[in-house]
């Protein structure tokens, strides 16, 4: 890890061209790193997903009309459903 000299903020790898050179967000100091860490400087992105992230399929049979109370019915299946997928904010 390398400081800027001018700020004292840390030093970023990023590309320019087909090289990578060490750059300073607060001031735009840049530097070439040394040869040996050329290699070594890469930037990582780690995304964590939550279950809430996830997309969910369902899939069924197309159905004809039916009356209130099946229809009544599977709604509250689904939001029961829905609810155990989904836990309380805090648990």
């Amino acid at each position: 890890m390398e400081f800027c000299p001018k700020c004292e903020g840390m030093l970023l790898p990023k590309k320019q061209k087909k090289t990578t050179v060490l750059h300073c967000p607060h001031c735009g100091f840049s530097s070439k790193p040394k040869k040996k860490k050329d290699e070594s400087y890469k930037v990582v992105w780690k995304i964590e997903h939550t279950p809430r992230d996830e997309i969910i399929v369902v899939e069924g049979k197309k159905r004809g009309k039916k009356n209130k109370e099946v229809l009544k019915e599977e709604m509250e299946d689904y939001y029961r459903s829905m609810l155990e997928f989904y836990p309380e904010e805090g648990d």
